[in-house]
């Protein structure tokens, strides 16, 4: 999951350079046909809170497969895990920590969304480079927890783990295929697996993610990036818009509901910007680092 989106989606919208596309998902159980379901991308987020539509019904039978509804014709500039356009000699180990504020458009002052920290350690994985990648976001009392294991050089998901209160979910990501293992105190463990059409990338590693496309100005891709809180796949995009005179690039990321703007320093890869609006203008978000927040 990727918390800055998390806490922003709140609905359904076209990415209005038109090349978002959702596939929609079909719940297959052994046996008996669990019937069509167009899967929304909408951001309840987080499976623990997803319990409608077919998750509730595959939930309800038990174990359960998810595959393709509608094959999704994949776009000449489709950027997939193990691309070779991908830059990823940069990373190291970081650490940061900002408030997500949010101003509406009747708001006069931001209203502080809670503080999001993100680690990266470099790692390796099957005797090849890797990063985990750790979130967590505190909103009041709440804590959300997510580490997911990345393969560097390819920037393929190989796992990821999200906590959240009592409840604990682990995907397994193998190319094209997800699986899904739910474990919480008042029912029993639920497995899951969904297939789609091409290798996905996971939320988790978005913002990594973003950091590694060519930074030329024009550049563009869709990314095919598996939604946990929903199970679609999301084929998102992302633009490489200009570079400023300080050498700090400006990408923009789309998905249904969001415009991200990254600020990419171009010779150390860092994120040095962020901010967010929704495509409906409802409200817009800046992250600050917690170090320059005013109290």
């Amino acid at each position: 999951m990727n918390f800055h989106r998390d806490v922003i989606r709140a609905g359904v919208r076209s990415d209005p350079i038109g090349e978002h596309v959702t596939v929609s998902q079909r719940c297959v159980v052994p046996g008996a046909r669990c019937g069509q379901h167009g899967v929304p991308a909408h951001g309840g987020r987080r499976r623990q809170a997803a319990a409608a539509g077919s998750v509730l019904l595959c939930a309800l039978l038990g174990a359960c497969t998810h595959v393709a509804g509608t094959p999704a014709a994949r776009a000449a500039n489709t950027l997939l895990p193990s691309a070779s356009q991908l830059s990823t000699t940069h990373f190291h180990d970081t650490t940061a920590a900002c408030h997500l504020l949010r101003r509406q458009p009747t708001d006069t002052v931001e209203h502080d969304e809670g503080e999001v920290r993100t680690e990266v350690r470099t790692t390796s994985y099957g005797g090849a480079p890797a990063l985990l990648i750790v979130q967590t976001r505190t909103v009041g009392h709440s804590f959300f927890l997510d580490s997911a294991l990345v393969r560097r050089e390819e920037m393929t998901p190989v796992w990821e783990i999200s906590h959240f209160r009592a409840r604990r979910t682990r995907y397994d990501y193998d190319g094209s295929r997800v699986r899904v293992e739910i474990t919480a105190p008042d029912s029993a463990r639920r497995h899951e697996e969904h297939r789609y059409d091409v290798p996905v990338f996971a939320f988790a590693e978005l913002d990594a993610l973003v950091s590694t496309v060519p930074r030329r100005t024009g550049y563009q891709a869709i990314l095919p990036l598996y939604s946990e809180g929903s199970d679609a796949l999301e084929m998102d995009t992302v633009r490489v818009e200009r570079r400023d005179d300080a050498g700090v690039w400006n990408i923009r990321f789309a998905d249904p509901v969001i415009i991200s703007h990254y600020r990419i320093d171009e010779s150390t890869g860092a994120r040095v910007g962020y901010s967010i609006e929704r495509h409906d203008g409802s409200a817009t978000f800046r992250c600050v680092p917690s170090s320059s927040r005013s109290s």
